[in-house]
């Protein structure tokens, strides 16, 4: 069997994928929660992941999410 991803499927990925990039500094280790720092940067990647809706991926649009009613 054969698992791949369908276009749509690869152009998220492709999004999400550039967007990481642009917003993660340099060199970015995964960070350390435990420092004010680290914990305010947690924070505020949270509320840009948030704010593009891919904190709630499978919650319905009107809530925050992407998943459209049907």
């Amino acid at each position: 069997m054969r698992y791949t991803f369908t276009a749509e499927e690869e152009d998220f990925r492709q999004e999400v994928s550039t967007w990481l990039e642009e917003q993660l500094p340099d060199g970015w280790d995964g960070g350390d929660e435990s420092t004010d720092e680290g914990w305010a940067f947690n924070l505020e990647m949270r509320k840009k992941l948030a704010d593009k809706g891919w904190l709630t991926l499978a919650w319905p649009t009107e809530y925050g999410g992407q998943v459209h009613p049907s």
